[in-house]
């Protein structure tokens, strides 16, 4: 098979998987919100955020350099693999104990659901030390993971949706979604330890402080990362209610929901933006045909979110959620900014700008650290959207400065066209759910205002000339051809 063929049919697999989990988990969320109400879930979205900043420092930095290492001396894997998890054992104990440490201090005025959830999350640190993604990534056995991740994602929603009954169940949500979790990674240590034997644990100063040295940069910014995408619901869990948390983690759910389409988009063009390193006119054609792409899923897809965000809530979550309306539709402008970050941030790294791209990450992070300290205190779940689009839109602005300063300049016509033709459709198609008969249950008119948005938006993206259908078909026909 050639390296070409390898990484489609590995690219496949991964977005396979992805799709599937990421739908399975959003609905397991929303079976989760609608049995326990907002308070019950915002008990759990904000054990799951604190959670998750000591897994990426756990497990997610040691994640990308054990990949690169595994994959550069695949010889030497089984050796690679036992120092990375010599190497994590230290900093979960750790973790542990500044997390027992927070914990304690949010849990100090609340119930005792608040301290059982949070200590049923303590598992997930521990846990990740086992996590051998890398070594599964390293060796490219991608459809082994894209089954693992889809399996572990249906594991959660099937649970949830037997074992979650009502609202007294906030607990019971907590052993579910954690077991899921630590069931998938017991599966991949397991399945290496059956196929290789199992890793040989070394706890020397010199090998551990060797290791801590070479993947410090991947776990500082993991860790930047994930204090960026999470910081907001876990200030607003010791500033809010958890009824206020389990609201605001509603809307965060969709916009990630609509945020892993863009991500995904963004996967798909990494190798070709790869490849066009070092050739100027390469470089340019790969950013329009990148920016196209990703201006044509994607703005129409979040125009949509933010017309009929509180049928989508509604439908989703339930009318207890419908209130967070207008977070939802700042969050959804996130995503929004979001997308243009992927197409000027994401040429950096792979164009040998990696500390450029740390360091503007590391930023953004402090920048909305700050930020939600401040506005969250005075102002909850808005202040916190209000932040996150601050943050991105000064995001956005520093790559695009750093795309300037290698002489790129993306073309702004798709976007516009994008913008253009996805308002008169979205627009078309909410005045017409309107005023059509049998339109007052939420499902009813996002399946009816869905359908006659994407007619309109891909007949107006062919006026306009955004899109060329014919094309599209031809490509289509000629794949099916060769397969």
């Amino acid at each position: 098979m050639t390296s070409s063929s390898r990484i489609h049919r590995n690219t496949i697999w991964l977005f396979a998987g992805r799709t599937i989990s990421v739908g399975s988990l959003f609905l397991t969320y929303a079976i989760v919100a609608r049995r326990l109400g907002p308070s019950g879930f915002g008990i759990v979205a904000f054990a799951m955020a604190l959670s998750a900043f000591f897994i990426a420092l756990v497990a997610q930095g040691f994640e990308v350099y054990g990949t690169r290492d595994v994959a550069k001396d695949l010889p030497n894997a089984h050796r690679t693999t036992g120092q990375i998890l010599s190497a994590r054992i230290p900093i979960a104990l750790f973790s542990l104990l500044l997390y027992a440490a927070i914990g304690y201090g949010k849990t100090r005025t609340s119930g005792w659901e608040d301290v059982a959830v949070l200590s049923v999350y303590a598992l997930t640190i521990f846990g990740a030390v086992i996590n051998l993604t890398f070594v599964y990534q390293g060796t490219e056995k991608m459809r082994f993971l894209a089954m693992r991740e889809a399996g572990a994602a249906l594991l959660s929603l099937f649970g949830a949706a037997l074992f979650v009954r009502s609202a007294g169940d906030v607990v019971v949500t907590a052993v579910v979604l954690v077991a899921a979790q630590v069931v998938n990674w017991g599966w991949l240590f397991l399945s290496y330890v059956f196929e290789n034997g199992p890793p040989r644990i070394t706890l020397r100063g010199s090998i551990l402080l060797q290791i801590w040295r070479q993947a410090l940069p991947f776990i500082a910014s993991t860790f930047l990362i994930s204090i960026y995408a999470g910081i907001d619901t876990t200030i607003l869990g010791f500033f809010a209610d958890p009824a206020t948390v389990g609201l605001y983690a509603s809307a965060l759910r969709v916009r990630l929901l609509v945020n892993t389409t863009i991500v995904i988009i963004s996967v798909a063009f990494l190798p070709t933006l790869a490849r066009s390193k070092g050739d100027r006119e390469q470089m340019q054609d790969a950013s329009f045909a990148y920016a196209r792409t990703m201006n044509l899923v994607a703005v129409p897809m979040i125009l949509f979110v933010w017309v009929f965000a509180d049928d989508v809530l509604t439908f989703a979550f339930g009318s207890a959620f419908a209130g967070v309306a207008t977070i939802l539709r700042i969050q959804i402008l996130v995503v929004f900014f979001a997308s243009q970050n992927l197409l000027y941030g994401n040429p950096l790294p792979v164009w040998g700008k990696e500390k450029i791209y740390v360091t503007l990450i590391g930023m953004a992070a402090v920048f909305n650290t700050a930020g939600n300290l401040v506005a969250i205190y005075f102002f909850k779940g808005v202040g916190a959207a209000v932040i996150d689009l601050a943050t991105e839109a000064l995001l956005t602005a520093c790559y695009i400065v750093q795309c300037r300063k290698l002489g790129l300049r993306m073309n702004a016509a798709p976007l516009g066209l994008a913008l253009g033709g996805g308002l008169v459709a979205v627009i078309a198609a909410r005045l017409a759910v309107l005023h059509l008969p049998f339109m007052a249950l939420s499902f009813t008119r996002l399946a009816v205002g869905g359908l006659l948005a994407c007619a309109l938006y891909l007949a107006v993206a062919q006026g306009i000339g955004l899109l060329d259908l014919r094309q599209v078909g031809a490509v289509v026909r000629n794949r099916a051809k060769e397969r």
